[in-house]
């Protein structure tokens, strides 16, 4: 009773839209394929392992569930060269991309995201293109809304300008030599791009640098493009995310049970939080400034 009670609120709130959950989530005929060119507006793109299929469930069964064609198409990208056997329990859900030349890693993120956007590029006729983590919850339709307003230029997400280049431990980029900083990119528990920046991505991935961090390589990548940079501080997706806002468009770093939770709530309310807190302010990226000026927090930013 209680999900038939969630059904009847989503379908009121989201009736405008034309975007209602399906039994499968996906439209199978739409996505079952790659002999297809395909349509969206957004196309979601969760980088995901093998093995992670109850988190898969979890996004399908919460925020994914309201991603629908013509409007939106999602897939999880899963590197499956030397996999065999049943490794990826949940491969026949249609809404797999899987790379048979990616040996999946955490160090084969870059090119994960690489691959990704150029599948995309060949097979999919969108607007705009969202990448998010398996830990990220998303206010699907928020977002949907906000990109209304943007072109095929655009790239979007938390922008940070003032990261030094790390040389040891998890996160060295020992081949980054352009300067001392990481050129300024959008973080990467989620950040949208416009066609125009897909594109590019895609038709160059061969010739581009891949560094460890995928959100570092984008922002490397695209930085001589003349890009409609958006800092959004509606986006939480830092390492660490700075708590809980009815403003988060996009939210990182959540476990299953949290992002249960945010769905329900948004179900119920329209808002995302239980309650607010704040465990680290914000910042507006000062576009005017160098990068290594750019991030000043906020006391008033969530």
């Amino acid at each position: 009773m209680v999900f038939l009670a969630l059904g009847s609120y989503l379908g009121a709130l989201y009736a405008t839209h034309e975007l209602q959950p399906t039994d499968r989530h996906i439209d199978r005929s739409m996505l079952s394929g790659d002999h297809q060119r395909l349509k969206a507006f957004l196309t979601v793109f969760v980088v995901s392992a093998p093995d992670n299929n109850e988190k898969r469930d979890t996004l399908r069964r919460t925020w994914l569930s309201v991603c629908a064609p013509p409007e939106c198409i999602f897939r999880f990208v899963i590197g499956t060269a030397q996999l065999s056997g049943n490794v990826i329990p949940d491969v026949t859900s249609g809404d797999m991309l899987q790379l048979p030349k990616l040996k999946d890693s955490y160090h084969a993120l870059t090119q994960k995201v690489g691959l990704s956007l150029e599948w995309i590029d060949k097979k999919v006729d969108t607007e705009f293109v969202l990448k998010a983590d398996e830990d990220t919850f998303v206010n699907l339709r928020k977002l949907i809304d906000v990109l209304e307003q943007y072109g095929p230029d655009l790239y979007m997400g938390y922008f940070s300008g003032r990261a030094r280049v790390k040389k040891t431990g998890a996160w060295a980029e020992p081949k980054w030599n352009i300067c001392d900083y990481y050129l300024p990119n959008a973080r990467g528990g989620g950040y949208v791009l416009g066609r125009n920046a897909v594109s590019f991505i895609a038709r160059n991935i061969e010739s581009l640098t891949i560094w460890n961090n995928e959100d570092v390589s984008v922002g490397g990548w695209l930085g001589p493009l003349p890009l409609n940079r958006v800092h959004m501080v509606e986006f939480d997706t830092e390492a660490s995310s700075r708590g809980c806002s009815n403003r988060y468009i996009v939210t990182h770093k959540q476990t299953p049970e949290m992002i249960k939770e945010k769905w329900k709530n948004l179900l119920h309310d329209g808002k995302i939080c239980s309650r607010e807190f704040q465990k680290k302010p914000g910042y507006a990226y000062d576009w005017n400034v160098p990068p290594s000026q750019c991030c000043n927090p906020e006391e008033n930013i969530p």
